[in-house]
């Protein structure tokens, strides 16, 4: 079991200190190590101007992020494509020849659905009027200053099997890092009154009638706990009391049968936590999250799930679980490269994937992604104190679900957001910051609390040359700079130095997502 860093205090930004859901097997052998609490001792050669790293052990184990990220795609490009059908049909034969896109009301938005349809609700023939697709949620027209915070309905499953003391712990796990969420976020376009989450259409003919929804409830195909089924998502089965009426047709609409609705909640979203230890908890993982449904009026995520490993939780420190907890969550609710074709602006109308995500060749000469929605170009140039600063970079490193969708580590170390498990290198806790809520504003889904923002002091005013230059060049840029180690802190017998805060003692490691840069990799003690 990963022995995570402790926290040397609560912070108001957020519980606890990240160390992502992964094994030290996935980590770096000398991290890995220096967790364990073992001595080790580096040597540097010199070559030329460059400082020559020991090799870094492959990671042996995927991250439970990466294992899921597959799902969370397919998901995601589904609704993409619908969206796309809908556009192209409105704009290339007007609204009459759309129609057979566009949601049409139906008797099942009564209220009076069965709030446990998702168990009785067979097929029911449609009549005379045409399918249309999913019946649209009603938005509130405004939300006003005084609105709530973020609404999440959670529904467990599959955790009876427990036992008492981690079903517990479970659950405490999870109410806290939903507190700790609904200090951040609001919701902009909040359901009128219930919310009901649009099925997905899958497969859908050239005539505009929807052939397979996802989850598939007319069929029976409610799916189960274990696999992955058309009504399924990640482990859990979807509750069709939370899915909107639809209707689903043969070629060309020859007949069609109908799902009535179900009853829905007063909530913003809806999250299915599961606590299997599947192949992905046994890779290492203490848990995954991903988004399933989206909304077709705001591309919004409406419904996820997550899945709690219960054995490594049993043996997690409570602070570090709630903070691996918020971590996935921010996954669910959108913090995804999943989500970068799916930007509003604030009427409400896509933001075109150009003005949020664009391609760099980075100072190593890798392809990575930045953001350049305005919002966190604003807040990333305030960071670093970098007026020309283009957005701010993702990570560049790592497998499907690590990279592009997370922050990249050496320009954010510390922060929520990053991918790796050596998270705070230094030894602190996690922040939530304004770079992370910055993103969450421009999806157009969310408001964010600023006065919650927590303060990352990595590389805080250090200019454009700390993020835009290499570490080596920064260095010698910076004589007297104490985010990187030197040669001569790798040189030292001891290898003992103090993090760049000189708030704790810490060792010279080759860190993972780092590019090969040195860093300071504190325990977490006073120094």
């Amino acid at each position: 079991m990963l022995r995570m860093h402790q926290s040397r205090g609560a912070s108001s930004a957020l519980l606890g200190v990240i160390a992502l859901a992964c094994l030290a097997a996935s980590m770096p052998a000398a991290a890995a190590h220096f967790l364990d609490g073992g001595d080790h001792a580096h040597s540097l050669e010199a070559v030329g101007d460059q400082q020559q790293l020991p090799a870094r052990t492959p990671a042996a184990v995927p991250c439970g992020h990466q294992l899921v990220s597959e799902e969370s795609h397919r998901w995601s490009e589904a609704h993409s494509r619908w969206r796309a059908a809908q556009e192209a049909a409105s704009k290339d034969t007007g609204p009459d020849a759309a129609s057979a896109l566009e949601p049409a009301p139906t008797a099942a938005a009564d209220a009076d659905a069965d709030a446990d349809a998702g168990a009785d609700a067979d097929a029911d023939t449609a009549s005379a009027s045409p399918p249309r697709g999913v019946t649209p949620r009603a938005l509130a027209e405004k939300v006003s200053p005084g609105s709530g915070p973020l609404r999440i309905w959670v529904e467990y499953q599959g955790i009876t099997n427990l036992e008492q003391e981690v079903a517990q712990k479970l659950r405490d796990t999870i109410n806290i890092a939903l507190g700790v969420l609904q200090k951040y976020f609001r919701v902009r376009r909040p359901a009128a009154d219930i919310l009901l989450a649009p099925a997905l259409c899958v497969i859908f003919d050239s005539a505009g009638y929807c052939n397979q929804f996802q989850p598939d409830l007319v069929n029976g195909g409610g799916g189960n706990s274990g696999a992955r089924k058309l009504g399924s998502c990640g482990l859990a089965t979807i509750n069709g009391s939370h899915i909107a009426p639809y209707r689903q047709c043969t070629l060309g609409g020859g007949s069609c049968v109908e799902w009535k609705g179900g009853s829905g909640e007063h909530t913003d979203y809806y999250l299915y936590i599961t606590a299997m230890q599947d192949d992905h908890c046994d890779s290492g993982a203490v848990a995954w999250a991903l988004p399933c449904l989206y909304d077709t009026t705001t591309n919004r995520p409406l419904l996820g799930s997550a899945n709690i490993c219960p054995n490594n939780l049993a043996g997690a420190d409570p602070e570090a679980a709630v903070s691996v907890l918020v971590h996935e969550l921010m996954h669910a609710l959108g913090f995804t490269d999943d989500a970068l074709d799916k930007f509003v602006d604030a009427s409400g109308a896509p933001v075109p994937k150009d003005q949020v995500v664009r391609e760099f060749t980075d100072v190593y000469g890798k392809r990575t992604s930045m953001i350049i929605s305005p919002t966190v170009v604003k807040e990333t140039r305030a960071q670093f104190g970098c007026a020309t600063l283009q957005g701010a970079a993702l990570e560049n490193e790592g497998g499907q679900g690590s990279a592009n969708a997370h922050w990249e580590y050496r320009w954010f170390q510390g922060e929520l957001m990053v991918a790796t498990n050596l998270f705070a290198v230094y030894g602190k806790p996690a922040t939530m910051s304004r770079i992370t809520l910055a993103y969450m504003q421009d999806t157009g889904w969310y408001d964010v609390n600023w006065d919650q923002a927590g303060f990352l002091d990595w590389g805080f005013k250090a200019g454009c040359d700390f993020v835009m230059d290499t570490c080596d060049a920064y260095i010698k840029a910076h004589p007297e700079q104490k985010y990187f180690c030197t040669k001569q802190d790798w040189q030292m017998t001891t290898n003992s130095v103090c993090t760049f805060d000189g708030l704790a003692r810490a060792k010279c490691e080759d860190a993972q997502f780092a590019d090969g840069c040195i860093m300071k990799v504190g325990g977490g003690g006073g120094g």
